[in-house]
């Protein structure tokens, strides 16, 4: 199968997963979304806030072993002008709210800059159901911490602009075939890698700082690709195994490379969460929990993965024990979730949806 094909079979596959958790009328949101065009994907622009729902949330969710198991008590209290049902505590203890924002073109991935004091939202706005056609229509936006979008498209013309990292002041952007580095004082791409021959999709990058090294999951071609962080002449494959299993988040820490692997579109085919050595690129088990896993964060000194197809997000100790924190769609009917976004000193989590929002928990 070619990539182009996969890629539309996988997007398709993913709206066709949406309408199973929503609804039909799903089906006909997320198609408008995956055709909407660099000036129609978005409602909110700068100075103008977004509309939101907010729900509270006072009850307990939680599991281990396979995030599909899962039991969550829920109340029926909800606090001023909101819509939605209610969820359980937080782990700790801890209620939490849930808004949602949106005015986004399919948004892929959240990060927030503690320096810039913004949270940066990629949208791939496609203009069909492949995913790897370039069309410069991509953008990234900026929102606030409230979730106000300031810049709708603060930096914008690129392909599919997925997952997102952040480095010295430097924000990286993963495009397809290419990751630019964009300066976040300014919003100038200062310059673009670029993997033409081999990668299929990057999907999501993360930073050695240390060693000045960037790595960038290949979800389509199960690889791990590297290059040099401000530096153009050493992009390479890292890694090539289908023991990635359809690597998508990733994150370094300490000499390994965390891979969620969400496997490909089919619901029922569940990924690893699973730990590279860089100096050998040997690939082990971090947990025995599968999942159809997205976004990589830590969070309160655990592992913060999103379940793309059940909208969970799952913590993990650093002995492999799972817990899933938040169900989005069973509490709130938000789904799917992507690759997410922490400010923990704020108790913030930012998830977005691939259609035309962004979900914000914000633990009390």
């Amino acid at each position: 199968m070619s990539t182009s094909t996969f890629s539309r079979l996988a997007l398709s596959l993913s709206l066709a997963l949406v309408a199973a958790c929503n609804g039909d009328d799903a089906t006909t949101d997320a198609t408008a979304t995956a055709t909407a065009t660099a000036t129609e994907g978005t409602t909110s622009t700068s100075g103008t806030t977004a509309d939101t729902e907010t729900s509270t949330s006072d009850g307990t969710s939680g599991t281990s072993g396979s995030t599909g198991d899962t039991t969550t008590a829920s109340s029926s209290s909800s606090t001023g002008d909101t819509t939605g049902d209610t969820t359980g505590d937080t782990t700790g203890g801890a209620g939490y709210t849930f808004e949602v924002t949106p005015g986004f073109a399919a948004p892929e991935s959240c990060l927030w800059d503690p320096v810039s004091k913004y949270w940066y939202v990629s949208n791939m706005a496609p203009q069909s159901m492949d995913l790897t056609m370039p069309d410069g229509q991509g953008w990234i936006s900026r929102v606030s911490p409230d979730g106000t979008i300031v810049d709708a498209q603060w930096v914008a013309g690129f392909d599919t602009p997925a997952g997102l990292a952040l480095a010295n002041g430097v924000l990286f952007v993963n495009d397809i075939k290419k990751v630019h580095e964009i300066d976040v004082a300014t919003g100038e791409v200062l310059l673009t890698h670029e993997f033409p021959m081999v990668a299929a999709f990057l999907n999501d990058p993360t930073i050695d700082a240390a060693n000045g090294i960037g790595y960038a999951s290949d979800t389509f071609g199960n690889m791990i690709h590297q290059f040099k962080v401000g530096e153009l002449g050493g992009e390479e494959v890292f890694l090539a195994s289908p023991e990635l299993a359809g690597p998508n988040g990733l994150r370094y820490e300490d000499g390994t490379l965390y891979v969620a692997s969400l496997v490909d579109f089919d619901p029922m085919n569940l990924g690893p969460f699973l730990a590279v050595d860089v100096a050998t690129k040997g690939i082990s088990k971090f947990s025995e929990t599968l999942g159809k896993y997205d976004g990589l964060e830590r969070w309160d000194g655990r592992f913060l993965l999103s379940d793309n197809a059940t909208a969970k997000l799952v913590a993990f100790d650093q002995d492999g024990q799972s817990e899933v924190l938040f169900d989005l769609l069973t509490d709130h009917g938000f789904a799917p979730a992507a690759d997410h976004g922490v400010d923990e000193a704020a108790g913030v989590i930012c998830v977005p949806n691939l259609m035309d929002s962004v979900g914000w928990v914000r633990v009390n």
